[in-house]
């Protein structure tokens, strides 16, 4: 498990490959299922505790202002 970090064909094949932005780690296993016709969606930071809540709501069809009231309330 050491050497990963350092493997020649782990980094050549980029099973491993660094992760974008503020994620913490120095390397993230990349997803092991490559298909030439699709390109392959590299590693990235988990969404926040309700980052997306006001999309979600609103494509379930609440309004702007019952959402600005659930955010006030502390829903999320």
């Amino acid at each position: 498990v050491e050497e990963t970090v350092t493997d020649e064909q782990v980094l050549a094949n980029e099973m491993a490959v660094a992760p974008p932005g503020d994620v913490g780690a120095a390397l993230l296993v990349n997803h092991p299922v490559k298909v030439s016709s699709v390109p392959q969606v590299g590693p990235k930071r988990a969404p926040g505790l309700g980052e997306h809540a006001a999309e979600v709501l609103s494509e379930l069809g609440y309004s702007a202002a019952a959402i600005n009231a659930m955010r006030e309330e502390g829903v999320f």
